[in-house]
């Protein structure tokens, strides 16, 4: 069965600033919003299918990157947009 699952989205997360989301495999991100004044990001999942670990980090604009490879999945605003994070997935 396919669902629209939410996942909150953590920061700072690990002392990388790296966050582990257990989901559904092959679960697909469709947005990342604020809801509630909290990051959370949706996905369309199969809830058949195994769970996994993915792994995901926030940037904020103007913050370096690490050459690690990285798949861009959205961005949000907090604090009346005084904070604009763009979250990336880590691909390893």
């Amino acid at each position: 069965m396919r669902e629209v699952w939410k996942f909150p989205i953590q920061h700072p997360g690990r002392r990388d600033g790296s966050f582990p989301v257990v989901m559904p495999h092959d679960s697909k991100i469709l947005s990342i919003q604020i809801q509630k004044g909290e990051p959370v990001m949706w996905a369309l999942v199969e809830t058949s299918n195994r769970l996994e670990t993915r792994v995901f980090q926030t940037f904020g604009t103007g913050h370096e990157l690490p050459a690690d490879e990285m798949v861009y999945r959205g961005t949000y605003q907090l604090i009346d947009g005084a904070f604009v994070g763009h979250l990336f997935e880590i691909m390893e």
